[in-house]
């Protein structure tokens, strides 16, 4: 078991719309709840391969007045896969990639939205106690995203991070 991580989360969502000055009201105030859990797998079948599936915000309807008008929260299903090429292919310590893929569903509109499919890889080059990252990837969007590309560098000191990313996909407002 000590390959295998495991999360649960309980959140309080609260939405609250206050009035100063001359209100009708009082104001709204609505509350519900949401769970996230999560399951990550290391090293399996003995190979340099992690395995991860999540839920998001899982739980009732977001009520404000009354059940008609209730919202669904958000819900998110994902699961991935990361694969540590560097491990099998080089034997230089300081040079490593990683090979990703996830696919991530909207649970409440299955029967609208297509799953998004994310891949991705990531080049880290160490010296000492740095790290530099070129990170690349692309979505195939379910109807939200935009499909496209996205291109990236980090930099990693002992314990500051920072990462910038660039999205190359084609905005549909600009295409004309």
């Amino acid at each position: 078991w000590d390959r295998v991580d495991l999360g649960v989360n309980l959140k309080v969502v609260q939405f609250r719309q206050s009035c100063r000055g001359q209100c009708l009201d009082a104001g709204v105030t609505a509350t519900t709840y949401a769970v996230d859990a999560g399951l990550q797998i290391d090293d399996v079948l003995g190979l340099p391969l992690r395995l991860g599936a999540m839920v998001a915000n899982a739980g009732p309807r977001f009520q404000v007045r009354n059940e008609e008008q209730a919202d669904p929260l958000p819900t998110r299903v994902r699961a991935g896969a990361a694969y540590e090429v560097s491990g099998q292919l080089m034997a230089n310590e300081e040079l490593s990639l990683l090979l990703t893929a996830e696919v991530e569903e909207r649970w409440r509109n299955r029967e609208i939205d297509a799953p998004a499919l994310y891949l991705g890889s990531e080049f880290g080059a160490s010296v000492e106690d740095a790290v530099l990252l070129v990170r690349a990837g692309y979505v195939i969007g379910n109807g939200e995203q935009v499909d496209g590309a996205a291109v990236g560098v980090g930099l990693k000191y002992t314990r500051f991070d920072l990462s910038i990313a660039k999205s190359l996909a084609a905005n549909i407002a600009d295409v004309s």
